[in-house]
């Protein structure tokens, strides 16, 4: 994975994931289930479970890449899909931003 791919703002993910899910990502700003921008975008389709794991949908699944807004640090993160499956438990990109999600990490659902 490429180090500019790790946190992007919002206004990259054209560049770094197509114009596909450019829009994707943008219908789901437009719909209100992602909001906010830069450092501060939220995804409202993210749940957390009793452990404090967040439970993150992807806005973005391609051949090789899975894209989503993180729940600590609010930017674009990119993760490298493992023979074709994504589903699963997760490091968190932003691990030297917080204790959590150190501790905790983040758990990726296929839908």
């Amino acid at each position: 994975m490429k180090q500019y791919e790790m946190s992007m703002e919002p206004e990259q993910i054209q560049d770094a994931a197509g114009t596909i899910a450019a829009r994707k990502y943008s219908e789901l700003v437009t719909a209100g289930h992602i909001t906010g921008t830069g450092t501060a975008a939220t995804d409202r389709r993210t749940t957390t479970d009793k452990n404090g794991v967040p439970h993150v949908l992807p806005f973005s699944v391609d051949g090789q890449k899975i894209r989503i807004v993180c729940p600590y640090c609010g930017k674009l993160h990119t993760y490298d899909r493992t023979g074709g499956q994504y589903a699963g438990q997760y490091k968190a990109r932003c691990v030297w931003l917080t204790p959590l999600a150190i501790r905790h990490g983040l758990y990726i659902e296929t839908a």
